[in-house]
């Protein structure tokens, strides 16, 4: 009798045990489920399930240009609760780098991970460093980084956000993923509604527009007007865009890299002066590794960005075309995994379709975006045009 019933016992317990692991892993996707008083289970955007402290006070941002995501969410208390970083925030926006280091000048003295760009991470630095989070990208999975299958099988908690896929909607998932994570979802709802405003200001209107569709050849600006950047666009059935390659998509334009090169590469110099685009865009932003790249951000003056664009109407051929004669040659800041894209995305819906979008104001827009959110001022040059 004694035995049948340490018996029963055992079953009982282990009946809990197994509905309580069916109850904290069949709970909707992005919903927050409580494993216990210290923690907490939720879906990131890759899909994944992670279980993670509910109290959370070590990050690492594996992309440290992911700052721009976590800065509006905890303020002040982003150099206390950032751990480690990568080095990319330096290297590709040097002036975002001293613009948060002013403000933050501990976040100078955090230690380096290995770039996420080149396959350098190092998953035992990880583990020593005990974070509470570990934010990365989902397109570490989808570029097939060596590191990736260490990293997930470390047991670190490691939460995938998705800001390269959709720059109308990722940063804002991203944002909202995060605001549950750390407490803060009252100021991420206000963030994404402030931004979702933003966008549908553009979305809304393209569905009206009676402006003729012109033709775009869009180029990242980090390699200078010597040579080539890369463009956006898709090959494929169904096609699949990223980036730039999607906002262009958005806004329904003639991307004349569509159908000519996958997703983001480099395209046939050739090829731009036979089609003739109506309208060059050359993003910008603050990269150090390639003198005369296009330079947008914190620091850059309208004087300065607009000789840098000239540059590159001087390349062969490129006087002849119809962009360059009618000055519809532009810039605006190149990175669309950020929460503020938006004033991009606004930008270029104005270059594009000038009087379909004549009262929109994406400076202003962002600066007020920085004024109610950021814990760093709004300064310098985010949009250009010839002149």
């Amino acid at each position: 009798m004694f035995k049948n019933r340490i018996v029963l016992l055992i079953v009982v317990a282990l009946l809990g045990v197994a509905g309580f692991y069916f109850y904290t892993h069949q709970q909707p996707a992005g919903q927050n489920v409580v494993d216990g008083s210290d923690q907490q289970t939720i879906t990131d955007l890759a899909g994944h399930r992670v279980t993670l402290k509910k109290k959370i006070e070590r990050i690492i941002l594996l992309r440290s240009k992911d700052i721009y995501e976590l800065a509006p969410l905890l303020g002040d208390e982003l150099p206390q609760k950032v751990i480690a970083w990568g080095p990319d925030l330096k290297t590709d926006d040097e002036e975002a780098f001293e613009k948060f280091t002013q403000k933050y000048p501990s976040l100078k003295n955090l230690p380096l991970t290995g770039s996420v760009y080149t396959d350098a991470l190092s998953v035992e630095q990880l583990i020593t460093l005990a974070p509470d989070l570990v934010i990365a990208d989902k397109f570490l999975i989808e570029r097939g980084y060596k590191y990736v299958a260490k990293l997930e099988a470390s047991g670190l908690p490691v939460v995938y956000l998705d800001g390269s896929n959709d720059p109308l909607t990722g940063s804002q998932k991203g944002i909202g993923l995060l605001g549950k994570l750390l407490g803060k979802e009252q100021k991420a709802n206000e963030i994404v509604s402030y931004v979702n405003d933003q966008l549908n200001k553009v979305v809304t209107r393209l569905k009206t527009i009676k402006e003729p569709v012109p033709s775009v050849y869009l180029e990242q600006g980090v390699t200078g007007p010597t040579k080539f950047g890369a463009t956006y666009g898709s090959i494929g059935n169904p096609k699949v865009y990223t980036s730039w390659g999607m906002v262009l998509h958005q806004l329904r334009v003639k991307n004349i890299a569509d159908g000519v090169v996958a997703k983001q590469e480099p395209i046939n110099p050739e090829y731009v002066l036979t089609v003739n685009p109506d309208i060059i865009v050359i993003t910008g932003q603050n990269w150090t590794t390639t003198a005369g790249s296009m330079r947008l951000g914190y620091y850059a003056t309208p004087a300065e960005s607009e000789a840098l664009l000239q540059r590159y109407t001087q390349r062969p051929g490129w006087a002849n075309l119809k962009a360059v004669k009618t000055k519809r040659v532009y810039s605006v800041f190149h990175n669309t995994a950020i929460i503020s894209c938006f004033a991009a995305v606004q930008a270029l819906a104005k270059d594009i379709y000038p009087q379909a979008f004549a009262d929109l104001t994406p400076e202003q827009n962002l600066r007020e975006f920085y004024r109610r959110f950021m814990p760093i001022a709004y300064s310098g040059t985010w949009m250009v045009s010839l002149h």
